[in-house]
């Protein structure tokens, strides 16, 4: 697939990663490495199929916990941070309280809205874990659904994960504040006057207001329909069952063991699974990753959130990409959040054009999140630069880990990115970052839009 749009500006940028045409004909595979959550999750995952077109695409999922027995803000949200609480930045309301070194602010909550203050349940709660592997199964549906609807074939992606990242994954943001992800492809058979358990959306807008083990079971017979129909559809491509469409990681460790081939990695999520892969001694060609941050002002917690969920492995993956000179290039959170890159309305609209299917559900996720005014493309920006590497101006940094001081948090180990002095030789070199840039982002905007509309196009939409 070509991209013939002149650059504005040229960055500095290695030719490593300028990766010509000829250049991604040539990769054989791509793992995406990302969680189900966020809409530019799928969205990262069908430009790897649009950008490698003879690549295998394997999407490798980090798990969130998810607590279908939590209660969820709603519309309490902006009472509470407007009204009550009286704050600008809804920190308190989303870092899990576990994590607040400072909680006397709960005393100002009313004791109708006590309910919505508990302490959140991780993978340490054996009912979060069994849920893990139907809501991932659900997500393996529901990006399949996205990406033939682009007509990219079922052929050309498999779905994994290491039910062992369960064990150092943790909670990232209070459940309350949850999206309902999982529900995003459910659907409603009015037309043809069905039976009441295939109305799955209504169903579900009736559980999501139940409480406890109630609305857990119910939400949980949901998702058991959903998956079901959705194999009466994908089954045909060779599933045996319903859970086949997910593997385990191992699966794809063994298989690279065995065939030698070295991937083009892509992480949009936590570090634990590429970490286990790099550390497994096997090849990969280069990595593009969405992470840290130039300033930090507009983080809601003292880490970029990828590694805020496993600060563990965030530090181990950078460590291992220095001794093994992996070139990666990072996206920090502000190329994307606050920048001249997110997207109103009118914007979104116009960016999806041809893929309306992607436009409705990233407004959904954005209206959900109740913390966005613009839909921001966070994993999205991190990769498009594999068809147009000068949409950013880029860096080379040194990475390293430090200690500071939150109000909110108290003592937190952070990650932190400094820009490599001219001359610097260190083995760090491997390292660069796309740098935020109001007026570069702004001459480029144009281009960003015409970028997207190429990518989330229908195929048999191809020159139209």
């Amino acid at each position: 697939m070509s991209i013939n749009i002149p650059a504005i500006s040229r960055n500095n940028l290695p030719d490593v990663f300028r990766l010509s045409e000829e250049y991604r004909r040539s990769i054989r595979a791509v793992d995406a490495y990302c969680d189900p959550v966020d809409e530019d999750n799928p969205e990262m995952c069908a430009l790897a199929l649009w950008a490698f077109p003879n690549a295998h695409v394997n999407i490798v999922f980090s798990p969130r916990p998810v607590d279908l027995q939590a209660p969820l803000y709603g519309d309490a949200f902006g009472h509470l941070k407007d009204d009550i609480l009286k704050i600008k930045r809804p920190d308190q309301l989303i870092l899990p309280l576990g994590m607040q070194k400072d909680r006397s602010w709960l005393e100002k909550i009313p004791a109708k809205y006590k309910h919505l203050f508990f302490e959140d349940k991780g993978f340490e709660e054996q009912r979060i874990r069994d849920v893990t592997p139907k809501y991932l199964v659900s997500s393996s549906y529901r990006f399949s659904e996205k990406f033939t609807l682009l007509e990219h074939e079922f052929s050309r992606f498999t779905f994994y994960w290491d039910p062992q990242s369960m064990d150092t994954i943790r909670v990232g943001i209070r459940h309350p504040v949850h999206v309902n992800d999982f529900a995003y492809a459910f659907k409603n058979k009015n037309d043809n006057g069905p039976r009441d358990d295939d109305n799955e959306l209504a169903r579900f807008n009736v559980a999501k207001d139940l409480e406890g083990p109630e609305r857990e079971q119910a939400i949980m017979t949901i998702m058991d329909h959903f998956i079901k129909r959705q194999f009466q559809k994908f089954g045909e491509f060779g599933l045996a069952e319903e859970t086949a469409i997910l593997h385990h990681f191992d699966e794809l460790v063994e298989e690279r063991q065995r065939t030698k081939v070295i991937p083009f990695v892509m992480v949009g999520g936590p570090f634990e699974t590429i970490l286990k892969y790099i550390d497994s001694d096997l090849k990969v060609l280069q990595i593009w990753c969405q992470s840290l941050y130039t300033s930090g002002h507009l983080n809601l917690f003292a880490n970029q959130y990828n590694n805020h969920c496993n600060m563990g492995a965030a530090i181990q993956f950078f460590e291992r990409v220095k001794q093994k000179k992996i070139p990666t290039l990072v996206t920090p959170t502000e190329a994307t959040k606050g920048s001249k890159f997110e997207f109103d309305d009118e914007q979104l609209s116009e960016a999806f054009k041809y893929a309306p299917f992607f436009y409705k559900d990233t407004l959904f996720f954005r209206n959900e999140t109740k913390t966005l005014v613009r839909s921001i493309a966070f994993d999205v920006i991190a990769v498009i630069g594999t068809l147009h590497p000068d949409i950013l101006p880029a860096k080379p940094v040194h990475v390293f880990a430090t200690t500071i001081t939150t109000p909110l948090e108290g003592e937190v180990v952070i990650l932190k990115a400094e820009h490599k002095t001219e001359g610097d030789t260190s083995p760090e070199g491997c390292i660069w970052m796309y740098w935020n840039d109001d007026e570069w982002q702004g001459k480029n905007v144009p281009i960003l839009m015409e970028l997207f509309q190429t990518v989330f196009r229908p195929k048999s939409m191809i020159g139209s």
